[in-house]
């Protein structure tokens, strides 16, 4: 009973550094009392004790999938609780019951410093592993924790995000060694651990907030929420509502001369390359405002218009759609049905949002440079974004679509996980949302403007272009990589000396 505690208390501790609690300071001390449990454990009480807990925390942080699920295919609630609790489970369960099942075995046979540093590498493998599994799913990993932290998660530019879990955990292990150390110098061991883990990611931030990322003049850039229910967006007879709704928003702007107009994924529930009226209807508006626009909306090509069906974003000048960014990484159940024979997963305006994705990668060539796109979830996978600044994207353009979520937390923990691709790459991210949070987020993560949660307005705001290249747009997360072989070489080791 008091194990189980334990982990409860570590899973919601865990919750507890991210929204809507946001107390940051708890993912420091949250595996504490995890690690306490495993290090009494054998690998398979570990492996259970790892199951428990992976799941309590994406369940606990998650608290609000269940009622966004069963509202996006209109299901009852137990439907929703069980879909959540099954991600749960697959994702966040299956892959801390192997750290657990590991971290007896391998973190006993070293000590002191090695078994800081091995707790860290097991713990950050197992993150690469809950974000390649499937189609992976990296949602909230630990490292997010230190965003709002202005220096300390500075050095994602060198690691991503796995440098930052591995910097977490190595503090929440020097404390559990801290406490069963045996003698004075195995104390101070774990004490210089401690203060290098918080110390040394400081000592980064403040260096490298001294340099410059930016390399061009502002560019005034203007995002537009317009606070549309999901339900309202997808019926037939509200096409028309949405596009009135953002052109009126947008108009109000204008004054403030914009170079570029952002609106959201999901902002038109038409089929812009095939409805000419709604087509000139922006054609129109950017010539008044002598802007471009930057929206979201489906895409069908005119000579298939039975599909296949594409989840896209437009630029839009004064003489049409001038280029297209098709989504290339699809939300499973949301945006494609990998088990469409299941008749009750599939909603009732799957038509237009049963999607393939991209072919390719594309830049939108937009009046504040070449801009890479993520449309919704495409903005927590770190190695597509790094992609797109690889291939020249001068700024990011995130266009979400949060309202099915039907939770303020929800938005919250996404601006959270975009700020850190802003710090990755060095780039300047725009992000539009239909219900918030929508924000202009500069180079090191900081959020310049933002418009709320469920509030319908226009913001205007200033942009810079870079063309830097990050060590983490160099080698990605090689980090993270490094992690795992390390600790399938201490595992082959034991093997050997076992046989």
């Amino acid at each position: 009973m008091r194990r189980g505690a334990l982990v409860a208390l570590s899973a919601a501790a865990y919750a507890g550094a991210f929204p809507p609690w946001s107390q940051s300071w708890l993912a420091f001390v949250a595996l504490v009392p995890f690690l306490w449990v495993l290090a009494g454990l054998s690998a398979r009480g570990g492996a259970v004790a790892g199951f428990v807990w992976g799941t309590a925390c994406m369940s606990f942080f998650g608290y609000w999938v269940p009622v966004g699920m069963s509202h996006y295919w209109l299901q009852p609630g137990w439907f929703g609780f069980l879909f959540a609790l099954g991600v749960a489970v697959v994702y966040g369960g299956s892959c801390f019951a192997l750290f657990g099942a590991l971290y007896p075995g391998v973190c006993a046979r070293v000590s002191g410093a090695g078994r800081v540093l091995l707790t860290a590498a097991l713990y950050v493998s197992a993150e690469l592993l809950r974000a390649h599994l499937l189609t992976g799913h990296p949602w909230l990993l630990l490292g997010y924790a230190a965003v709002p932290y202005g220096l300390w998660p500075q050095m994602a530019d060198l690691g991503g995000v796995y440098l930052l879990s591995f910097g977490i955990v190595t503090a929440n292990a020097s404390l559990v060694e801290f406490v069963r150390a045996g003698s004075p110098p195995e104390r101070r061991v774990a004490g210089v651990m401690l203060a290098a883990a918080l110390v040394v990611p400081l000592a980064y931030g403040a260096l490298r907030l001294r340099q410059g990322a930016e390399t061009s003049d502002a560019v005034r850039v203007a995002i537009v929420q317009g606070n549309l229910d999901l339900g309202v967006q997808w019926r037939d007879e509200y096409f028309g509502l949405g596009l009135d709704r953002y052109l009126r928003l947008s108009e109000e702007i204008l004054p403030a001369r914009p170079q570029l107009v952002v609106w959201p994924e999901a902002a038109m529930t038409f089929f812009l390359a095939t409805s000419p009226s709604y087509l000139q209807a922006l054609v129109a508006f950017v010539r008044r405002g002598h802007t471009e626009l930057v929206t979201g909306g489906p895409y069908v090509a005119a000579e298939s218009p039975d599909g296949p069906f594409y989840n896209s974003a437009f630029l839009v000048d004064e003489h049409g759609i001038r280029a297209r960014y098709d989504k290339l990484h699809l939300l499973p159940f949301a945006e494609y049905f990998p088990l469409r024979t299941i008749r009750f997963l599939r909603r009732h305006f799957e038509r237009v949002r049963s999607f393939v994705p991209g072919a390719e990668l594309r830049l939108l060539p937009t009046a504040a440079g070449l801009a890479g796109m993520q449309l919704c979830f495409e903005a927590i996978f770190p190695g597509l974004v790094r992609r797109q600044v690889r291939a020249g994207a001068e700024i990011l353009l995130n266009l979400s679509n949060d309202a099915w979520l039907q939770s303020r937390a929800s938005g919250e923990q996404h601006l959270l996980m975009v700020r850190l691709r802003a710090i990755e790459t060095r780039r300047w991210m725009v992000r539009s949302t239909t219900t918030g949070v929508s924000a202009f987020i500069d180079s090191y993560g900081n959020v310049r403007g933002r418009i709320e949660a469920d509030r319908r307005e226009a913001l205007v705001g200033e942009v810079y272009r870079s063309d830097l290249r990050t060590p983490y747009v160099v080698v990605g997360d090689l980090f993270a990589f490094a992690c795992a072989a390390l600790v399938a070489g201490v595992l082959l080791g034991m093997r050997r000396r076992t046989h």
